[in-house]
């Protein structure tokens, strides 16, 4: 499970201290290979408000990369989930492909890695111009 949160921010204009406890929550198949840096929160120029939420997403295995945001909680929670469930779906055919590409490099140097040298009828039976 990947639980980000923001937990504190000092505002510089009013030199206050504002604690925030806010959480995202991920639950991918394939946490071991998402990585962020957080959730973190762009204010108002006056730093009264709450502009937007943000977090950066890196997968590594599938060599992506995305910056998710929203200007609700909420609404950042179903993006995160869309995104995860996404990922999910592409890593399980990345392995799958893998695996395929495994089984057929195992294939090859089982059998010497030689092609079959018998050609196809079409191609000697057509004209050369």
């Amino acid at each position: 499970m990947i639980k980000t949160t923001y937990a504190s921010h000092s505002d510089n204009i009013y030199q206050n201290a504002m604690h925030i406890e806010i959480s995202i929550n991920a639950e991918p198949s394939n946490y071991r290979h998402i990585k962020t840096d957080g959730l973190k929160v762009k204010y108002s120029v006056s730093g009264d408000r709450i502009l937007r939420y943000y977090i950066d997403f890196r997968h590594t295995a599938l060599n992506v990369h995305k910056v998710v945001s929203a200007p609700e909680i909420s609404i950042l929670q179903n993006k995160v989930d869309t995104l995860m469930a996404s990922w999910d779906k592409k890593y399980e055919a990345h392995k799958k492909k893998e695996s395929l590409t495994e089984r057929e490099k195992g294939r090859r140097k089982h059998s010497g890695g030689e092609r079959s040298k018998t050609k196809s009828a079409s191609t000697h039976s057509l004209p050369h111009a």
